[in-house]
């Protein structure tokens, strides 16, 4: 069992799984990783032990889709994993850190064909991600530190139409830590989209502004129904403090385009940072 996305704040949820798996069967490796927990755990090592409490192995590495794939092949043909880079793990009580080492590799390296992945694991909505990273600073953020890259255009249409040939489910998550930025790749992607006649309904994470009134009209035409935009606070002040960079102005009226192309927007605010009042 592979979980990729833990933060310190899902440790109590990780027990939980943890015991599930084990009561199943103890032998089951428990991996987990992410850029998440990658982040927590380089600032903050103390609570490496912990988590090695809870699991089996930590895939210390910002991506880890090598790492992970390289470990996962190692298990299954009952080879040493001591010699896979990237790697946290205990072995006679003592925890062992392999040496760290760029994966390298990019998001092109393997097109996810979801008609080769069993029903039972598929499940209803599913997760692609057409880029990795945010270009942004803000303060409180673990993905700052993480380039932006993303997906050849030719993968992600591979990638859709395998889902599209399932014929079993309509709606897509674009998991991206920013689908929308730039503005010039979104159009690129969305034209692709309504090319190939796709009709999916998704949903993904949004900057909360700087989107064009006819951009979100294409979104909402080429099957968007619902944003995730982190606005944080509506306090100018505050906004400044955490690097957060954006126009509440345009905010406004990007709530507003979203309104009128009948897409659903969720914000997300943070309350208690620096500079707040009662």
């Amino acid at each position: 069992v592979s979980m990729t996305y833990i933060r310190l704040d899902q440790i109590l949820a990780l027990k939980e799984i943890r015991d599930a798996v084990k009561a199943l069967d103890p032998e089951i490796p428990l991996i987990v990783g992410g850029a998440a927990l990658h982040y927590n755990l380089t600032h903050y090592p103390e609570f490496i032990e912990l988590v090695l409490d809870l699991c089996d192995y930590i895939v210390f590495a910002p991506c880890g889709v090598r790492t992970l794939t390289e470990l996962l092949g190692r298990l299954r043909a009952g080879r040493d994993v001591a010699q896979i880079p990237n790697l946290i793990f205990r072995r006679r009580g003592k925890t062992v850190h392999t040496p760290a080492a760029p994966e390298g590799g990019t998001l092109n390296d393997v097109v996810v064909d979801w008609r080769k992945v069993a029903g039972k694991y598929r499940g209803g909505i599913k997760g692609i991600a057409a880029s990795q990273g945010c270009p942004f600073g803000c303060r409180f953020c673990t993905f700052r530190e993480n380039r932006l890259t993303y997906k050849n255009l030719d993968v992600l249409r591979a990638e859709l139409r395998s889902i599209k040939d399932l014929g079993d489910d309509d709606r897509i998550y674009f998991v991206d830590d920013l689908f929308t930025f730039p503005e010039k790749r979104l159009l690129t992607v969305l034209q692709m989209m309504l090319a190939e006649k796709f009709n999916f309904r998704w949903f993904c994470l949004c900057r909360s502004s700087g989107l064009r009134r006819e951009t979100i009209a294409l979104m909402a035409e080429a099957g968007c129904r619902c944003v995730c935009m982190g606005m944080e606070s509506a306090d100018p002040d505050v906004l400044r403090n955490i690097d957060k960079r954006i126009d509440l102005a345009q905010t406004h009226r990007q709530l507003e385009n979203f309104r009128d192309h009948n897409i659903r927007s969720v914000s997300s605010f943070i309350v208690g940072f620096p500079g707040e009042t009662d």
